[in-house]
């Protein structure tokens, strides 16, 4: 005795009848159909982006604000040391661009004239802008 695998009972003859297989192809290509429409629908969904990563070798912006723990410079004793020194976005010298202005904790701070295109220099030393060595904390630019 043979069961058929949609309905349970018995098939006639061992043998599927033409409604039984027309259900098991019709579930099959449900099946596919049902993979290919999430596959679709998953591949639409990509938003497109706001922002784009910019290599340092290209942009020139090469600032890390390396903070390195010892006894005293630890997170026990200064609660706020990885929130960074504080970031600064303003046209330092008027000509119309964005520059950079990046505070370092235990590193020098940095500023950075753009170029356009998304390419800076590094004009620290020329502004005397680095710092006197101390932890830096933040800023304001007021323009």
């Amino acid at each position: 005795m043979k069961f058929s695998p949609l309905t349970g009972g018995e098939m006639q003859g061992g043998v599927l009848s033409l409604k039984e297989l027309k259900q098991i192809i019709k579930m099959k290509y449900n099946k596919y159909l049902l993979f290919l429409f999430t596959v679709a629908l998953l591949a639409s969904c990509k938003k497109p982006t706001l922002f784009e990563k910019v290599s340092s070798s290209y942009s020139g912006v090469t600032f890390n604000n390396e903070v390195v723990e010892n006894d005293s410079i630890n997170p026990l004793d200064k609660l706020n040391i990885y929130n960074g020194g504080g970031v600064g976005i303003g046209d330092f010298n008027n000509d119309g661009l964005q520059d950079i202005f990046l505070v370092g904790n235990q590193v020098p701070c940095r500023l950075y004239l753009n170029k356009g295109n998304m390419k800076f220099d590094d004009v620290t030393k020329e502004a005397g802008v680095g710092g006197l060595g101390g932890w830096g904390r933040g800023w304001q630019l007021w323009t």
